[in-house]
């Protein structure tokens, strides 16, 4: 992965996902008619594939955040109300990851141990 100015003194996770956001962009309006089925069947297995490891990562920096409290930091009242500000979620489904986020985290510590 080339740095640009723009990267320096960013963690380079940060940098993978913008960049890999903005490629996705580039070829998201590709034309898909021409895709044989067989291929087609595979394209689904991996975006669902990719689905799952996007959401096991934004768990991740879900509870990152919550052990640092960004949440307060920024003002809100907590990690799930930040959340529910900044990603438009309803502060349930907020507060239900952030619990997922710490309830994972404690038990891959508690698997780590045995």
């Amino acid at each position: 992965m080339d740095s640009t100015s723009a990267d320096v003194g960013r963690h380079r996770f940060s940098v993978l996902v913008e960049r890999i956001r903005a490629r996705l962009a580039e070829d998201s309006g590709a034309l898909l008619w021409s895709t044989p089925h067989e291929e087609l069947t595979g394209l689904l297995m991996n975006l669902e594939a990719l689905k799952a490891q996007i959401e096991a990562i934004q768990l991740q920096v879900i509870r990152e955040a919550d052990r640092q409290d960004l949440g307060r930091t920024a003002g809100a009242t907590g990690t799930a109300a930040l959340l529910s500000s900044l990603l438009r979620m309803r502060p349930e489904h907020a507060r239900a990851a952030v619990r997922l986020a710490n309830d994972l985290d404690t038990a891959s510590r508690w698997c780590s141990l045995r």
